[in-house]
C-alpha cells in the first residue's frame, strides 16, 4: 500500500513540474511573442512617419520627375491628376498612387479636340526604394496599373495608335532621377477595346488579373506572366460573328 501511495505521490510530483514547466513555457512566448509585435509595430510606424514626411516635402519633385521621365521618352502624352502616399502597401518600399492618368497619341499642341487617350486609369501604383527617394533618386521596381481602359487603334497601314505614341522624340533628353529596375507588374480590372480600320466594329477583351515577374541579367530578360482574362467579342475574318469566352 505504501509503495502504490509513495508511486501516486511521485506522478503528481512528476506532473506538477510538467505543468510548471509548460506554464513557464507558455508565459514566456507570450512575453516573446509581445515584443516582437511591439518592435514590429515601432518599425512600421517609424517607417510610415519617415514615409510620409520625405513625401510631403518632396512631392511635387516626385510627380515632375515622374511625368518629365515619361514624356521626354516618347511622342505621346501623359496627364497625371494627382498623386498621393500609399503607407505600406509595397514595404519597405514607398508607393505613390498616381490618380486619374490619360496617355494621349498627340501631344497637346498638335491633338485634335476629340481624340480619345489610349489610356485612362483610375490610378497607377508605383513602388519605390525608401532610401533611394531619401538621396533625391526615385528607382522604381514594381508597378500596378488599376481600374483602366485601353483604347488601341489599328490604322490603314497596320500601326497601331500605340505605336505611334511610343515613337522616340528627336530631341534631347535631359537627364532626370528615374531609375528603372522593374522586378513586378501587376493590371487589375483592365478594359481593352480593339479598333481596326478592317472591321465595322471594335474587338473586347476584360483583363481581371495579370501578374508579371521579371528575371534579368546582363544578357537577357525574362518574363513569368500569370494572367485571368475574358474575351468580350472578337472579329476575325468574319466582321459579323464574334468570337466570346474566357481565356
Amino acid at each position: 500500500v505504501c509503495k502504490v501511495q509513495d508511486n501516486r505521490l511521485l506522478f503528481k510530483i512528476s506532473s506538477d513540474l510538467c505543468a510548471m514547466k509548460s506554464n513557464r513555457f507558455i508565459s514566456v512566448l507570450k512575453r516573446i511573442l509581445k515584443y516582437a509585435a511591439i518592435s514590429i509595430g515601432v518599425i512600421l510606424l517609424l517607417f510610415s512617419i519617415a514615409s510620409y514626411i520625405i513625401f510631403e516635402q518632396r512631392k511635387e519633385w516626385l510627380l515632375a520627375q515622374l511625368q518629365e521621365y515619361i514624356n521626354q521618352a516618347q511622342s505621346g502624352q501623359v496627364e497625371i491628376a494627382a498623386m498621393e502616399l500609399k503607407l505600406l502597401k509595397h514595404f519597405p518600399n514607398v508607393t505613390v498612387a498616381l490618380n486619374s492618368i490619360k496617355y494621349y497619341e498627340h501631344r497637346d499642341t498638335v491633338r485634335i479636340p476629340d481624340e480619345q487617350p489610349i489610356l485612362n486609369a483610375k490610378q497607377l501604383f508605383v513602388a519605390l526604394d525608401f532610401w533611394s527617394v531619401i538621396n533625391k533618386e526615385m528607382k522604381v521596381s514594381e508597378i500596378t496599373l488599376s481600374e483602366a481602359s485601353l483604347n488601341m487603334i489599328q490604322y490603314e497601314d497596320g500601326l497601331l495608335n500605340l505605336e505611334n505614341a511610343l515613337t522616340k522624340r528627336k530631341k534631347t533628353k535631359r537627364e532626370t532621377s528615374v531609375v528603372i529596375e522593374l522586378k513586378e507588374i501587376h493590371f487589375d480590372n483592365i478594359f481593352l477595346n480593339w479598333n481596326s480600320s478592317s472591321m465595322p466594329k471594335p474587338s473586347e477583351f476584360f483583363i481581371q488579373r495579370l501578374d508579371a515577374t521579371l528575371f534579368s541579367d546582363a544578357n537577357k530578360l525574362d518574363c513569368k506572366l500569370t494572367a485571368v482574362q475574358e474575351v468580350k467579342a472578337l472579329y476575325i475574318n468574319n466582321p459579323h460573328e464574334p468570337i466570346t469566352g474566357d481565356v
